[in-house]
């Protein structure tokens, strides 16, 4: 039987009255149809990365953030971990801010970490403080936001800034330290990035 396209004509009426109305044939297609479609695209991202596991899914998301934001420079928790301890004497090579909210950051962060929650708005001594350090790793829970962060404080003439790609969460599940056991992953995607453990 030859498909007929005449059939699944849409055409919208009443169009003045801030109203659609979508008649396919003799059937009308309303707002709820699309519905299950709408949430299938919201809660899709969710199935792919508790299916493909943290690792894969924390893959995905690095390489996101550095293609959205190509001129912010990117560290993975591997190399920054290398400028948090130090080579020979143990003390920090960089400052560690976290740009989290202050529920998240009192959940866990990382130690001596320097929480500023509006990057945008700097008082003069926070500013003068960010710009006495050679090195400034910005992380939020996954990278997004720390990266918006690094935009920022480049406006506001800090331009030592290095985005933790991958944030608090990539840091954890590599081992690294944290003030808890606990890590708040600020979206329900980032609970599935996160191991087990710290969920």
């Amino acid at each position: 039987m030859p498909w007929n396209y005449e059939k699944f004509d849409i055409k919208i009426e009443n169009m003045d009255k801030g109203r659609s109305k979508c008649t396919p044939g003799k059937k009308n297609v309303g707002k709820s149809k699309m519905l299950p479609f709408l949430t299938l695209l919201l809660i899709l991202p969710l199935f792919f990365v508790s299916w493909t596991g943290p690792s894969f899914g924390m893959a995905v998301t690095k390489k996101f953030i550095q293609t959205i934001f190509p001129t912010v420079e990117h560290i993975n928790s591997k190399y920054a971990l290398e400028l948090y301890t130090g080579s020979i004497d143990e003390k920090p090579k960089g400052l560690f801010v976290d740009v989290r909210s202050k529920k998240e950051f009192a959940v866990s962060r990382i130690p001596g970490a320097l929480h500023i929650e509006r990057p945008s708005k700097l008082d003069r001594n926070t500013k003068l403080k960010l710009k006495n350090n050679s090195k400034i790793i910005v992380y939020c829970a996954a990278g997004y936001r720390s990266s918006e962060a690094c935009k920022a404080l480049e406006k506001q003439g800090v331009l030592n800034t290095i985005n933790l790609n991958g944030g608090i969460i990539d840091w954890a599940n590599n081992g690294n330290p944290i003030t808890s056991k606990k890590v708040a992953p600020h979206t329900p995607t980032g609970h599935w990035l996160l191991k087990k453990k710290f969920r």
